[in-house]
C-alpha cells in the first residue's frame, strides 16, 4: 500500500529546502492539508527566521529534499499546457471539417469557441511575458550585487587586509552564488525567448467548394448522349423500318384466313351445300 501524501510530506520535516538551481532557502517545518488529506501548501523557516508558505504547485520532493520550483517557471509551464491543448483542439477540428466528420456550421461555431480561448491566452501570454522582464532586471541587479562584492574581498585580499582562509570561503561561496543567479537567468530568458516566438493560430480560410460550371456539365452530357442510339423516324408520308416490318409480321396471317375462307367456299359449292368448320 503507498504512503499517503500527508505520511510522505511527514518524512521531510526538519529537511532543508532547496530550490532547483541548487540555492539553500530554509527548512520545512510544517504542512497544510485539505479535508481529501491532499496537501495544499508547505510551511518554511527562512535561514533568517521568518516563515513563508509554499504552495504545492511551487514544490517537489527531491533526493531526501524538498525542491522548490520558482513561481515565474509555474506559469510559464501553466501557460504552455493551456496554450497547447487548445491548440491540439483546433487541429483536431480543422482534420475533421476535412474529413467530412462534422458540418461547416458546427465547425464554425467550436472554432469561434476555441479562438475567444486563444485570445485571452493571448493577453495571459502578455502578462507572464512582462513579469519575466521584470524578473530579469531583479536577476541583473543580484548578479551585479554578487559581482561587486566579489571584486572587493579580492581587493581586500590582494591588499593583505584579509586572511587566505576567509578570502577563499568568501570566494567559494560568492561564485556558487553567482553561477546559481546565472543559471536561472540563462534558464529565464530561454523560456522567455520561446513565448516571444509562439504566433497566434491565424484563422482558417473558409472552405472551399468545388462546383463544376456549365460548360463542363455540357460536354458530359454531350459524351453521354454519344452512347445512346437515337430512335429511328421515317420521313413525313413513308414508313419506318419498324413499321414496314410490322405490316410484314402481320400480312401473312391475314393471307392465310382469305386462303382458308375461298376453301371453305369451293368446297361447298362441289358438296352442294355448307360444310361446318370446326
Amino acid at each position: 500500500m503507498e504512503p499517503s501524501p500527508i505520511e510522505v510530506m511527514e518524512a521531510y520535516i526538519g529537511k532543508p529546502l532547496k530550490d532547483i538551481y541548487g540555492r539553500h532557502m530554509g527548512w520545512v517545518v510544517g504542512f497544510m492539508a485539505d479535508s481529501k488529506n491532499r496537501v495544499k501548501a508547505v510551511e518554511v523557516e527562512l535561514g533568517n527566521g521568518e516563515f513563508v508558505t509554499i504552495p504545492c504547485s511551487q514544490v517537489a520532493i527531491g533526493d531526501n529534499a524538498v525542491v522548490n520550483i520558482p513561481s515565474w517557471r509555474v506559469e510559464v509551464e501553466e501557460f504552455h499546457r493551456e496554450a497547447e491543448a487548445v491548440q491540439q483542439r483546433l487541429i483536431a477540428l480543422d482534420e475533421l471539417l476535412e474529413a467530412g466528420e462534422i458540418t461547416k456550421d458546427i465547425y464554425d461555431e467550436l472554432r469561434k469557441s476555441h479562438e475567444s480561448v486563444m485570445s485571452e491566452l493571448e493577453n495571459k501570454k502578455k502578462d507572464v511575458v512582462e513579469g519575466l522582464k521584470k524578473k530579469a532586471l531583479e536577476l541583473d541587479y543580484r548578479l551585479k550585487d554578487l559581482e561587486r562584492i566579489l571584486a572587493a574581498t579580492k581587493m581586500l585580499h590582494r591588499a593583505n587586509q584579509i586572511s587566505e582562509a576567509t578570502y577563499k570561503v568568501s570566494v567559494e561561496h560568492l561564485i556558487q552564488g553567482l553561477s546559481r543567479v546565472k543559471a536561472e537567468k540563462k534558464d529565464l530568458e530561454a523560456h522567455l525567448n520561446e513565448l516571444l516566438s509562439l504566433k497566434k493560430p491565424e484563422p482558417r480560410p473558409p472552405l472551399v467548394i468545388e462546383e463544376k460550371t456549365p460548360s463542363v456539365l455540357s460536354e458530359e452530357v454531350g459524351r453521354e448522349a454519344q452512347h445512346v442510339s437515337p430512335p429511328q423516324v421515317a420521313p413525313v408520308g413513308q414508313a419506318s423500318t419498324q413499321q414496314v416490318a410490322s405490316q410484314q409480321q402481320v400480312a401473312p396471317v391475314e393471307k392465310r384466313e382469305v386462303l382458308h375462307v375461298k376453301i371453305v367456299d369451293e368446297e361447298a359449292e362441289r358438296g352442294g351445300g355448307a360444310t361446318h368448320v370446326g
